[in-house]
């Protein structure tokens, strides 16, 4: 079963009290558009960013471990394009809360 951990924008989770170590976990860490903001303050690179990108302040190109999926349709939310993309590489589970 693979696992994915999805970050999304908005309020972004308390994060100091976060177990690093438990990100190794999962096959593959996504986060939605304005996400990435606050993932880079907490020095956490996702995998995968995805969105319009109408949210991100500044992208850092040079983590070429990032992979950057600008998805322009505006008849879905950042939300859906991220679910949709899990789906597309058959991602069975979503964790969230640990």
């Amino acid at each position: 079963m693979s696992h994915a951990l999805l970050f999304l924008n908005g309020s972004p989770p308390n994060l100091d009290n976060f177990n690093f170590e438990k990100l190794s976990k999962y096959k593959i860490i996504v986060c939605a558009d304005g996400a990435y903001n606050y993932l880079r303050k907490s020095k956490i690179n996702p995998n995968v960013v995805i969105g319009d990108f109408d949210s991100i302040k500044n992208i850092d190109r040079k983590n070429q471990k990032i992979e950057f999926i600008k998805i322009t349709d505006q008849n879905s939310t950042d939300f859906e394009k991220a679910l949709d993309y899990l789906c597309d590489i058959n991602i069975t589970m979503l964790m969230y809360g640990e």
